[in-house]
C-alpha cells in the first residue's frame, strides 16, 4: 500500500485545513470525475482548492460568516463537494441535507436549522421554492435560469478577490447531520471538525486505502457513514472519487471497468445488483 503524501497524524484537525494541506503537494492529482455523456469530466486537487477559496470568498463577501449555517440539498456531484468544502473554509456549518425526505418536511428543517444559504442542483431546485426570503439560494448548475446566486459565477468572482482569511477552530461545529436513529422524525446531531478528523486520521491510519485508489461515491452524502468514507478519507489521503448519476446495475458495472474503481461503499441492496 502506497503511503499517503502527508502521515494521518501530520494532518491539521480541521477539513478545510487539512484539505488545503494536502493539494499543496498533490496539485495535479484527480481528486474526482463525473461521467457526463460518454467521457468523464476530471478535476485536480489544484483546480478544486481554487475554486473551494474563490466560493469560499464570494460567500464571505455575501454575509456568510463562521458559526452560521448553510444547507446543501442536492445529489451526489463534484459541486456537492465544492459548496461543502467552501462552507467550512469560511467556518460556517454545514447542513446536508435528504433530497427524498417529504418538501414540508425539508423546508421545515431549512428554517428551523437557521440555515442563512441553501446550495441546490437543477434536480432540487423546485423543492424549495417556498423557502422565506432570508434564506438565500445557489444553484450549482450554470444553465438553470433563475434570480438566484450562481455557484459558477460566485467561483469566478471569488478567484479575484483575496482568500477568505478566518481561522477555523477543530472544536467549531462542522456539520449538524439529521438522524433519526430509532425514532421517525430525524433529530440534528452536532458534529466538530475534530470529531470528523478524529475518524478520517483513524481509518486511514489503519492502512486499508492509499492515494492510489478510486472510491465510488454512491450512497447520499449526507449519511454520515458515506460521508465519511467514501469523501473525507480519499480527500485526505489523496485519492481519487469517482461520481455517477444512475445507479442502475448495468452502469454501475460499466463505470467500474471504465475507471479502475478499487474501493466502493455501499450497502447490500446496491451489490445485490452488480
Amino acid at each position: 500500500m502506497q503511503a499517503p503524501p502527508i502521515a494521518p497524524t501530520h494532518l491539521p484537525d480541521t477539513i478545510p485545513g487539512a484539505f488545503f494541506a494536502l493539494s499543496a503537494i498533490a496539485a495535479d492529482h484527480v481528486v474526482m470525475q463525473i461521467k457526463e455523456g460518454e467521457s468523464y469530466r476530471q478535476q485536480t486537487y489544484g483546480e478544486v482548492s481554487k475554486l473551494v477559496r474563490g466560493l469560499a470568498s464570494s460567500l464571505n463577501e455575501h454575509g456568510l460568516r463562521p458559526g452560521h449555517r448553510v444547507a446543501i440539498v442536492a445529489e451526489n456531484c463534484p459541486e456537492w463537494v465544492i459548496a461543502h468544502l467552501s462552507i467550512l473554509t469560511v467556518g460556517a456549518t454545514a447542513v446536508p441535507l435528504d433530497i427524498q425526505m417529504p418538501q414540508e418536511q425539508l423546508l421545515s428543517f431549512l428554517t428551523t436549522s437557521n440555515s442563512r444559504f441553501v446550495f441546490v442542483s437543477s434536480k432540487t431546485i423546485d423543492l424549495v421554492r417556498e423557502l422565506p426570503s432570508t434564506i438565500t439560494v445557489v444553484s450549482m448548475d450554470p444553465a438553470t435560469k433563475s434570480h438566484h446566486l450562481s455557484m459558477k459565477d460566485l467561483m469566478e468572482q471569488g478567484q479575484e478577490k483575496p482568500p477568505v482569511d478566518l481561522r477555523v477552530n477543530p472544536d467549531d461545529v462542522a456539520s449538524l447531520l439529521y438522524t433519526s436513529g430509532t425514532t421517525k422524525r430525524p433529530k440534528g446531531v452536532l458534529l466538530t471538525h475534530r470529531n470528523f478528523m478524529a475518524n478520517a486520521k483513524d481509518i486511514i491510519g489503519k492502512d486499508l486505502a492509499g492515494p492510489e485508489d478510486n472510491f465510488l461515491v454512491m450512497l447520499p452524502l449526507h449519511h454520515a457513514y458515506p460521508f465519511m468514507i467514501a469523501y473525507l478519507v480519499p480527500i485526505l489521503l489523496g485519492a481519487r472519487m469517482t461520481f455517477l448519476s444512475s445507479l442502475k446495475g448495468p452502469d454501475l458495472v460499466q463505470c467500474i471497468h471504465e475507471t479502475g474503481i478499487t474501493i466502493a461503499v455501499g450497502v447490500p441492496q446496491i451489490f445485490t445488483m452488480i
